[in-house]
Parts: C-alpha cells; structure tokens; sequence
C-alpha cells in the first residue's frame, strides 16, 4: 500500500461529497458522481480532468463495491479534483482495515484492492476512532476511509512536443514516487 499522496497544484481543488446506502445500485450511482465531478469548473482550461477517467471510474468501483460488500454500511463518497490530482474517498462505518488479497485464480472476487495499488499513484486507509479503541470519546465517529490518488502521467520526454509540468523534470512522475 502506498500511503503518501502527491503535493498537488497550488490551485484549490474542487471538491465534492456524496451519501450513499450499502446496495449494490449505489456502486454505478458512484461511479456516476465521480465521473460527473471531473468535468472542468467554470474558467478552468482544457487540461482538465488530471487523470484517465477510466482509471477513475474503475478505481472508484473497487472502493465503493468493497464498502456495499464488506462494510455494509451508508458511506459517502468524495471526489477532489485539479489540474494535475484527482483523489476520491471512501468513508464508511466499518472498522474492519482492508487487506490486498491473494485469491484463487478461478474466485470471482478479491483483486480490487491490488488493482487500485496497481493504477493508483497513491492509495490508502485513514481509520476513524472508536468507542472500542482506548482514550475515544463517546460519540465519535467510527470506520474508515479508503482512497486513491490518480496524477496527471507527465509525457516521456522522447514524445514530439512533449514537455514536462512547471515544476517537473521529464519523465518524472509528478506526484513524487
């Protein structure tokens, strides 16, 4: 797992948060948000979104089908979007820490995880408190939150015309690993 994230633009990004019921009709309806969130902002260039929105939408799917099938509880959904970033969050009720897994080769599930530290620049898990863990207070929320991290991949510098982002030697990936 990859924990840290890149430093971004110095441009705020746009940020919007969704709630979703653990059902699987909630995986599309996600992916749907996501997807409609990386259009560009009013006065925002051509440039826009940061990442392969494929990739973005595949990623998105892995998280929030894992919060419909394991979690099992409301999540909400939160997509930041720049110019050189996207990163979408996945925050459920659920404490249990998600693990890559090994399956079978002929089982039907278990290789999101390791799809989305394949594609994801970054990935991750902030875990929330809990009324179990010693020293939190009651009324504090519990679970997680899984996210990923897609960067805008910097041109080869071979490629005709390519030229790397202000701030970037060529061929270098712009989120720092």
């Amino acid at each position: 797992m990859r924990s840290s994230e890149p430093s971004g633009s110095s441009e705020p990004p746009a940020r919007a948060r969704a709630r979703f019921l653990p059902v699987p009709r909630s995986v599309p309806a996600a992916r749907g948000f996501v997807l409609a969130h990386l259009d560009p902002p009013p006065g925002r260039g051509a440039t826009w979104p940061a990442a392969d929105p494929e990739a973005v939408a595949l990623l998105t799917s892995e998280l929030v089908s894992n919060a419909v099938r394991h979690a099992r509880t409301p999540f909400t959904v939160t997509v930041e979007a720049a110019p050189d970033v996207v990163r979408v969050a996945v925050a459920d009720g659920d404490q249990t820490r998600p693990q890559p897994s090994w399956p079978d080769p002929t089982a039907e599930h278990g290789r999101g995880l390791r799809l989305v530290g394949r594609l994801a620049h970054a990935w991750g898990v902030e875990e929330h408190g809990s009324s179990t863990r010693p020293g939190a207070s009651p009324g504090q929320p519990v679970g997680k939150t899984v996210w990923f991290v897609l960067a805008r991949p910097v041109p080869a510098p071979s490629a005709p015309g390519a030229t790397a982002p202000p701030g970037a030697e060529p061929g270098t990936d712009p989120a720092g690993h």
